[in-house]
């Protein structure tokens, strides 16, 4: 699969028609209307023009797989994409090792986060700037890598969906059991409270560093939110998860600066490589 950009579908009609022009359209004037309108297009009408070239059978097959060099990332995917569904040797041929990436090309990395912690708070790993700070250096925090996608908005979308699936609980355990094996004795940290972390992490969030200057009395207010009185910031929470505001407490971990579950590393590519979409979730 390759991530396409939210309004770019493969469905979209041609030059802003309803349906694709017949084989002897007028309009394109066949084959050869159909390759002067796309030199002559912008990025977009090449993407629009793309799925028609299926109709022109094996001059609409060569006419994608050039298009796998056009410079545009975003026209290549697409004509990859259109080539996928194309079932004849040399649409399978032409795709088999994947999209070729310049050197320049930008793709972007989706990771789960790490846990990191000292003698008295943990913390969310959800940059690599992070993991290069002295100041997260109890342990050598390693975020797994998720997959890889072409285009930042498809990377940051996959990001948010996993972020939030954690939160509400659905992963939870898991992403917390996948680093109880880590925790290391020499740092004196304290097992059986990684353990309760696992069990129930709502409840733990005062064990996760935070922006101390941040008030929720006041998050609460400016969101007419209503807080119980004398109730402490983890109850608080907790109560926001018992409730399934799954959303907010997604908010709260970011404003009160504990982090994200899940984030987007942005990579340049230095030589000409193949790129495959993969998504190990």
């Amino acid at each position: 699969m390759v991530d396409l950009p939210p309004k770019l579908q493969n469905t979209d009609a041609v030059l802003g028609g309803q349906s694709p022009p017949p084989r002897d359209s007028a309009t394109l004037g066949g084959m050869a209307g159909l390759r002067q309108h796309f030199v002559a297009g912008n990025c977009e009408q090449k993407i629009e023009i793309l799925p028609t070239a299926l109709n022109y059978g094996e001059a609409g097959i060569e006419f994608l797989i050039k298009a796998l060099n056009d410079p545009e990332l975003t026209v290549k995917a697409t004509a990859y994409k259109v080539l996928k569904n194309a079932d004849t040797n040399p649409a399978k041929q032409a795709i088999l090792d994947g999209i070729l990436l310049h050197p320049g090309d930008r793709v972007y990395d989706v990771y789960v986060s790490d846990i990191s912690y000292d003698d008295d708070f943990y913390y969310l790993i959800d940059s690599f700037e992070k993991i290069e700070d002295e100041y997260y250096e109890y342990y050598d925090a390693k975020p797994q890598m998720l997959g890889r996608c072409l285009f930042r908005e498809t990377a940051i979308a996959i990001a948010e969906d996993l972020h939030q699936t954690i939160v509400a609980g659905t992963r939870l355990k898991a992403f917390f059991q996948r680093h109880e094996y880590q925790a290391d004795f020499r740092w004196g940290v304290d097992l059986s409270h990684l353990q309760r972390l696992s069990d129930y992490f709502p409840e733990q969030l005062y064990c996760f560093d935070r922006n101390w200057d941040i008030s929720l009395d006041e998050w609460c207010a400016d969101n007419q939110i209503d807080r119980e009185e004398d109730e402490y910031d983890y109850q608080f929470m907790a109560r926001l998860f018992k409730q399934q505001k799954y959303q907010l407490l997604a908010q709260l971990l970011e404003i009160l600066e504990i982090g994200k579950y899940a984030f987007v590393r942005e990579i340049i590519i230095d030589k000409e490589t193949h790129y495959t979409y993969t998504r190990r979730l």
